[in-house]
């Protein structure tokens, strides 16, 4: 199902340019929100240069003044606006971990009597995101839309958020007044959903891994300065990006020591692999789940942060972390910094693996 041409006229500055950069976008702040932002290409980023352009970075950047929280929003371009397509348009993405989803759509469908079709689509991702977790649907309502007809495509426990026409003149600036719209449309209902956590798809995961067996990720220097920026912001003596292969941690990347690899399991960043939003531990002697690690016995780790770095494909294949000899007290970190910086890693591993 495409978007409606009169919402392409005025987007198409650039009429054949689609961002190529990675789609995943993040805006700082605390205990980010994950959401999902599914729709047609056209209608999230057609004209723009990169993502943080298209709805996807508009979007990112107006929820955290609305909830207080960070925001992550990854793109999910599909072809139809249709159920059937749910399959390929969801395919190998963690949806437990989805705090909202997002489907914009043009004013195309009611008109061509395809509502059904949309409200298919909206119920069957309703059922597959956790109990709880809010779907809107954003939808491009251009002429005057009979609000009967309107209704017809959303169902009720789906928010509903009128988006106007796109304006002439710059894409961005469209995608902007459609994400500030969803974004106070949305910030009422996300949240409130209970988290939950998945295990890591192993199989899938080391697939990830292997792929960036090629990359030399110690001579690249944007990653190098991403790590020495840890180290500092964190004012800890040691920092590294480690990468988790099926049993070894490799420090791909390390400042303040020359150790190139461990046990993967004798490593916290085994543990903080799995926590989608990062691991702290400010005294490992004094927790039980750290303190028998060879590290800590030793008195080289006490404090230790880590924050997971996706790869290109989303799948988790490196620790971004710090750790130093010395404990902290409470209260004395955040994870928002580091967690900042990871998602610069992975926009780098993006690249890189692109052969930008």
């Amino acid at each position: 199902m495409s978007v409606l041409p009169m919402v392409l006229r005025p987007l198409a500055a650039e009429p054949h340019l689609l961002p190529t950069d990675d789609p995943r976008v993040s805006a700082s702040g605390p205990d980010p929100h994950q959401l999902l932002l599914l729709g047609a290409e056209a209608s999230l980023l057609h004209g723009v240069r990169c993502h943080g352009l298209g709805v996807a970075g508009q979007l990112a950047r107006r929820m955290p003044p609305f909830t207080g929280h960070g925001a992550d929003v990854e793109v999910v371009p599909m072809r139809r606006l249709a159920a059937s397509a749910l399959d390929r348009g969801l395919h190998g993405r963690d949806v437990a971990h989805v705090d909202a989803a997002v489907v914009v759509a043009g004013p195309a469908p009611l008109r061509r009597g395809s509502a059904n079709r949309l409200r298919d689509l909206l119920a069957e991702l309703c059922r597959r995101l956790p109990a709880g977790v809010p779907v809107v649907a954003a939808i491009v309502t251009g002429d005057p839309s009979p609000q009967a007809l309107l209704r017809s495509a959303v169902p009720a426990d789906v928010v509903l958020v009128e988006l106007p026409e796109a304006a002439p003149g710059r894409p961005s600036d469209t995608y902007a007044a459609w994400a500030g719209a969803v974004a106070r449309g949305l910030a009422p209902h996300v949240g409130r959903a209970e988290r939950r956590s998945a295990p890591v798809d192993e199989p899938r995961r080391q697939a990830a891994v292997n792929r960036l067996a090629g990359l030399d990720l110690s001579r690249d220097d944007e990653l190098g300065r991403i790590v020495a920026s840890a180290r500092a912001g964190y004012g800890t003596r040691y920092a590294a990006l480690s990468v988790i292969d099926a049993d070894r941690t490799r420090f791909s990347v390390r400042q303040g020591f020359e150790l190139e690899e461990i046990d993967r399991y004798d490593s916290f960043c085994a543990s903080a692999l799995h926590e989608r939003r990062g691991l702290l531990v400010r005294d490992a002697r004094s927790d039980p789940a750290f303190r028998s690690l060879p590290s800590v016995q030793d008195g080289t780790d006490r404090f230790y942060a880590g924050h997971p770095v996706e790869g290109p494909d989303g799948q988790p294949v490196a620790v971004l972390c710090v750790f130093d000899p010395e404990p902290r007290s409470d209260g004395t970190d955040d994870l928002v910094l580091l967690r900042d910086l990871a998602v610069a890693a992975r926009r780098r591993l993006f690249d890189a693996a692109a052969g930008r």
